[in-house]
């Protein structure tokens, strides 16, 4: 999987751990995790998300390779922009400020979700 906006970053799976290669420099690229259940690019590209298969979601900064826990119990990510993640967990929808940790419960219930990002 390809970044969202730039062609030189590319998520692979192998032997079931994922890893971020940039296309530009040679080698297997950077092993992020083992066995991850689903993972992606935020809109930005900069960070990598990834849900394991205890459905823990974890958060990795491309820069500087930190590893960041979002939480437990994750069934999907909708979408990380800027500083906020919009994940669903135990069928309910959840807001996160990514740089102060703080969550915050959407809706108890929902079905889907539609974004628009016209307004950037």
């Amino acid at each position: 999987m390809y970044a969202n906006n730039d062609t030189r970053f590319l998520l692979y799976t192998n032997n079931n751990a994922l890893y971020l290669l940039d296309t530009t420099v040679s080698g297997a690229g950077t092993k992020i995790v083992e066995s991850p259940k689903n993972y992606g690019f935020s809109k930005d590209d900069k960070l990598v998300y990834y849900i394991t298969q205890n459905d823990e979601a974890y958060l990795y900064n491309r820069n500087n390779q930190e590893i960041t826990k979002i939480d437990l119990n994750v069934n999907k990510i909708e979408t990380i922009y800027a500083e906020i993640i919009v994940y669903s967990k135990d069928n309910s929808l959840y807001y996160e400020n990514i740089t102060n940790q703080e969550s915050y419960n959407i809706t108890d219930n929902y079905r889907n979700v539609e974004l628009n990002y016209d307004n950037n």
